[in-house]
């Protein structure tokens, strides 16, 4: 399992002021100014208005971060968004406004303007929103953390800009108005932004696992064969460790997977010379008549005698003098020493 810390490349607030509108068109307002050089400031806002049932102000938040370390083919098994309350939030309305983390589509990851207030979505990051009640503050206090939902993962990138918004969950996602009006009274909760330093600015922390080279097929020329194949097998598991040149991954296999397999495996067809159409030999030293003899030479089929084989394959297969390129000289080498070893594995002795 590998994590990466993360911190905001952006943050701030994102706010529609000086209304005196209905909730249903307040959330749905285009949004008007926005801050985001603070050290801190407020995460989010519900102001009532001087007229009865009508409101003034509401603020959302955006965080992006900078998640493009990543490796591409990485699976991000969990995340956690962590924001430092400020002291101290406030509560005039009595409405207890609880806060969860949703996506955000600023114009910019570089700026925040008004209009982003009208980005942030609608389904919620976190399964469980943070209560006004369990939303801690001070300084520095301690990290309220949303640990992220499938929907959360899914919206993290690994190529470049995460991007999240925290907004009220009760009222503001809802479009349920706050059941409680207070003339001009508002109910706010204020964090630490990124520009406070590293003692509690807020943080994404992702863990993943199965990091896996992804492959351009247009590079696939270049990768004349697999280089090695190691096996592991021990209770529990069989695994396979495949390399390609430089390149490298696992292949997990349930046990159950592998003895299956075993048991249901046949014995294999006898191989066959080409040269006498008689069994090759399955043991040290064959049977009276066993090995062909002659025998077909790998490289051109060619029937000889077989203790004539190494002379043939030295002079009539010799390795060219010069060779398109060093690939293929190493391949050339690589084959015949296989073929090398396939028959004194038969028990060649040339």
């Amino acid at each position: 399992m590998a994590t990466l810390t993360v911190y905001p490349s952006l943050d701030g607030h994102v706010a529609d002021g000086n209304n005196d509108l209905t909730w249903v068109n307040l959330i749905a307002e285009p949004g008007m100014y926005s801050v985001d050089d603070g050290a801190y400031g407020v995460l989010i806002n519900i102001t009532a208005s001087a007229t009865t049932n009508q409101w003034k102000t509401l603020y959302r938040s955006i965080f992006l971060f900078d998640t493009s370390a990543l490796p591409d083919g990485c699976q991000i098994s969990s995340a956690t968004l962590s924001i430092y309350g400020r002291a101290t939030k406030a509560d005039a309305l009595s409405i207890t406004p609880d806060i969860n983390v949703y996506a955000s589509n600023p114009a910019s990851s570089t700026v925040l303007t008004g209009t982003d207030f009208a980005t942030l979505g609608s389904t919620p990051f976190c399964d469980i929103p943070i209560t006004y009640a369990n939303w801690n503050e001070g300084t520095p206090g301690t990290a309220n953390e949303f640990v992220l939902n499938a929907a959360g993962l899914a919206a993290i990138s690994k190529t470049g800009i995460t991007k999240l918004g925290i907004r009220n969950a009760n009222y503001d996602v809802s479009g349920d108005a706050p059941g409680n009006w207070v003339s001009a009274a508002a109910s706010a909760i204020t964090c630490w932004f990124n520009e406070q330093g590293t003692t509690y600015r807020p943080k994404l922390v992702i863990e993943y696992t199965g990091t896996y080279p992804i492959i351009d097929p247009g590079t696939l020329a270049g990768l004349t064969r697999v280089s090695s194949i190691r096996h592991i097998f021990r209770p529990g598991f069989f695994r396979m460790q495949v390399g390609l040149g430089d390149l490298g991954f696992d292949v997990d296999v349930a046990e159950t997977a592998v003895r299956r397999e075993l048991d249901t495996a046949k014995p294999a067809e006898p191989a066959v010379s080409p040269a006498t159409g008689r069994p090759l030999p399955t043991r040290w030293p064959p049977a009276p008549g066993e090995f062909p003899d002659p025998i077909a030479c790998p490289r051109c089929g060619m029937i000889v005698p077989y203790l004539e084989l190494a002379t043939h394959l030295r002079t009539m297969h010799p390795a060219p003098t010069k060779f398109p390129t060093y690939e293929a000289q190493i391949e050339y080498e690589e084959w015949f020493q296989q073929q090398i070893e396939e028959l004194r594995k038969m028990g060649w002795k040339g």
